[in-house]
């Protein structure tokens, strides 16, 4: 199963070499440009598709979170698994840690209820 995570107001070149320093990662993430979705945008988005392996969903939402955490802007993160999408932001994620850790707990099991 894989999972696709668009990064939108950033490059996802930037995340993909974050997460190929992965461990759990390594070998399981590309990168492919696609045109974005939205009518309002002309610009496009970068999308990543990660092939799941161990530790599945969580593995990627805590490496999304930590590159988030890193970032001096507020980007925009989508992940999506099957036709459920979740999204994350920079400043979101930065916020209280507790908040976060909630969130990051209902998004993985909304995502691996796949």
């Amino acid at each position: 199963m894989n999972i696709s995570v668009r990064v939108l107001d950033d490059d996802a070149a930037q995340l993909l070499n974050w997460m190929k320093s992965e461990r759990e990662l390594r070998g399981r993430v590309r990168y492919a440009e696609t045109p974005s979705s939205d009518e309002h945008m002309s610009a496009t988005s970068d999308v990543l598709t990660v092939l799941l392996g161990s530790g599945g969903v969580a593995v990627v939402l805590n490496s999304v979170t930590d590159w988030l955490k890193s970032r001096r802007t507020n980007v925009r993160v989508e992940i999506t698994r099957g036709d459920k999408t979740i999204s994350l932001n920079a400043e979101s994620i930065k916020a209280d840690k507790d908040a976060v850790r909630e969130l990051l707990d209902e998004a993985n099991k909304a995502l691996e209820q796949e």
